[in-house]
């Protein structure tokens, strides 16, 4: 009798990756992965960022089914990257400070659950933002969008919900809005913002949805002008941005776009997908349509 040839799949572990108890994530995935008989199963520890060249090559030297995350959307951001176009389907267990891009995939943060699914058949195709040739899967910034990420990522360890809100609000307050000159479907506009963000999904992550109508299979981004919001009408507005209903506000413009550039006068933060990054005058941002696959039930 002929036996199945198991599929190769590998997990790679971000063990400081958002907050929790990490130890008994790790002890449940050994425990469902040993009575799993249709994968040959590989593990990765990612500790540090410079080991992330060691794990690509990983990655792209060996024909993996499927490449199981357990991380947050920064550690998705680093294995996608190695992914795209290509026949190996990224799957999430996750464990991430804001998990945006598993929450708008509906992937249960339950990790029995999630390890369930990520060894599924299902399966779909998702856009993938780009930001000066860097890749993006949820959401890329500039303003107090890029402070935030900054100062979380000066956090270390002490991540969480709770570490972001904190930086959050000293960012608020260290934060001036700017003016960006943009070019947005052919057309030049001038802005004065306090945040520009450019979504492919429709949060941040922790259900702050930044842009309610995002879709990730439309082969566009969502470009979410942000100008100041007075302290006194902030609650209210903090208030849209959780109940999906932050384009309702008069402080906010949203836009669908292909391909966006954006220039300052002054060299400028940003970042993409929470990493941040000291950038030039100058932003690019477009889309690759569908260049992803993930283990997911079909999503918009």
């Amino acid at each position: 009798m002929t036996q199945t040839k198991r599929r190769k799949a590998l997990f790679v572990i971000n063990p400081i990756a958002g907050k929790g108890d990490r130890q008994s994530i790790l002890t449940l995935i050994d425990k469902l992965s040993a009575g799993n008989q249709d994968f040959e199963i590989e593990k990765i520890v990612w500790n540090k960022r410079e080991e992330s060249a060691l794990i690509i090559e990983k990655i792209k030297g060996t024909a993996y089914d499927r490449i199981i995350v357990v991380g947050g959307d920064g550690t998705l951001n680093l294995v996608a990257e190695a992914l795209l176009y290509s026949d190996t389907k990224l799957a999430i267990i996750p464990v991430g400070s804001g998990n945006g891009l598993a929450r708008h995939l509906n992937i249960p943060l339950n990790a029995k659950a999630a390890y369930k699914l990520a060894f599924s058949d299902y399966e779909t195709s998702i856009d993938v933002g780009l930001v000066n040739n860097n890749i993006f899967l949820c959401t890329t910034g500039l303003g107090f969008d890029a402070a935030v990420a900054h100062e979380f990522a000066r956090a270390g360890d002490k991540r969480g919900f709770q570490s972001y809100v904190k930086k959050s609000i000293q960012s608020y307050f260290q934060s001036k809005s700017g003016q960006y000159e943009l070019m947005l479907n052919n057309e030049r506009l001038n802005v004065n913002a306090f945040l520009l963000t450019v979504a492919n999904t429709n949060q941040y992550g922790n259900n702050a949805y930044i842009a309610p109508h995002a879709m990730l299979r439309d082969g566009e981004l969502n470009l979410v002008i942000v100008k100041a919001v007075p302290f006194l009408v902030l609650p209210f507005t903090l208030a849209k941005l959780f109940r999906k209903k932050l384009h309702t506000s008069k402080y906010v413009e949203m836009f669908s776009l292909k391909r966006l550039q954006v220039c300052r006068n002054a060299e400028q933060p940003f970042h993409f997908d929470g990493e941040p990054k000291m950038g030039g005058t100058q932003f690019t941002f477009s889309v690759k349509h569908r260049a992803l696959r993930v283990v997911s039930h079909p999503v918009n």
